[in-house]
């Protein structure tokens, strides 16, 4: 709004002074006066003309410029119309007074009806145009704001459609499997082919269409199992997966499979010890607890799983938490109740 060249400080000073002379020029015109230019051009007249011009151009922005903040919304055609006749009422009432006002106390007598008719006639028109002029850019304003949010809003999704499918392809995991299998291809055909199998049944359930937005528990146990013996071939410790018996809820489609991964990446490779991860049904959550030995360069935290909090953010008001002691970790998931 404030670019509008109608709050520029040079065309606020200088634009009363053309447009008061146009006034004045036609008001002589008008009263068939024009042989006053050759004698006295420069008059009070001419000030007077100049002067109403500011007071009308400075009032109808003040209140134009308040009216607009307050509006969040496009205005209506109605609202517009309205608009223009509140402030055509203020143009009116300044004339008036004005015109009255310099008629008896400068030049010492009343002003006719005609010339009362003929000053609001040309502010009137003046003031249309003024009015016109900066509810036309603000209407031009707030539609490209509009698009600039809409255009933003399509790049958010965007954003967030290609992090879904960065997250879904996995590059780190697939790279992996693939030096993996160049190894076993060599050395073993049987490990190497379970390594296929594995990685085909994940990558099967990752990318696989997402109809429903929650998916049984036990539905994703079964490619988190394969999920963890594909892990087991590859060069981090080899996984134990245990669940409690009879364990059950909804949760989001590929959320243990992304903690899980967490959980092994951030530990500490080792190939005499194994990375037990146990999955329990506590009350409100679902708790994945282990050993901590986490990396030093490559802790998980709660930074780690910002993207699972706030997908179940917009689920349930339970937040999801992380919490070590040094000896052991337990991530809590809230349960998702389905009405």
């Amino acid at each position: 709004m404030k670019k509008l060249f109608l709050h520029n400080p040079y065309f606020r000073l200088i634009g009363p002074v053309f447009s008061g002379i146009l006034i004045y020029l036609l008001i002589l015109l008008i009263n068939n006066n024009v042989e006053q230019l050759e004698s006295n051009f420069i008059s009070q007249e001419l000030f007077f003309c100049i002067f109403l011009a500011y007071i009308i151009q400075e009032g109808s922005r003040i209140l134009l410029s308040r009216n607009t903040e307050h509006k969040k919304t496009t205005p209506t055609t109605k609202s517009v119309i309205i608009e223009i006749v509140i402030l055509l009422f203020f143009a009116f009432f300044l004339v008036t007074a004005s015109v009255l006002g310099y008629y008896q106390y400068v030049l010492g007598y009343s002003p006719s009806a005609g010339e009362l008719v003929m000053f609001n006639s040309i502010f009137g028109a003046v003031t249309i145009i003024y009015i016109l002029l900066f509810i036309s850019h603000d209407y031009l304003i707030r539609t490209h704001q509009k698009k600039l949010e809409q255009e933003k809003e399509n790049k958010e999704i965007l954003e967030a459609e290609f992090q879904h499918f960065r997250s879904g392809i996995n590059p780190d995991l697939l790279f992996d499997s693939f030096n993996a299998l160049i190894t076993l291809v060599h050395s073993d055909h049987k490990k190497a082919n379970q390594l296929i199998d594995r990685l085909a049944h994940v990558y099967r359930y990752i990318l696989a269409p997402k109809i429903d937005e929650f998916v049984d528990l036990h539905t994703e146990i079964q490619p988190l199992r394969q999920f963890v013996d594909l892990f087991s071939a590859l060069p981090y410790r080899s996984v134990q997966l245990k669940t409690e018996p009879g364990i059950s809820g909804k949760i989001i489609p590929g959320t243990l499979l992304h903690i899980v991964e967490k959980i092994i990446r951030s530990t500490i490779p080792s190939q005499d010890q194994h990375l037990t991860i146990e999955i329990k049904d506590d009350m409100e959550y679902l708790t994945l607890s282990y050993q901590d030995q986490q990396k030093v360069e490559m802790p998980l935290n709660e930074k780690a799983l910002y993207d699972i909090s706030q997908s179940y953010a917009l689920y349930s008001a339970t937040p999801l938490y992380l919490d070590s002691n040094g000896k052991s970790c337990e991530i809590g998931i809230p349960k998702i109740s389905i009405h």
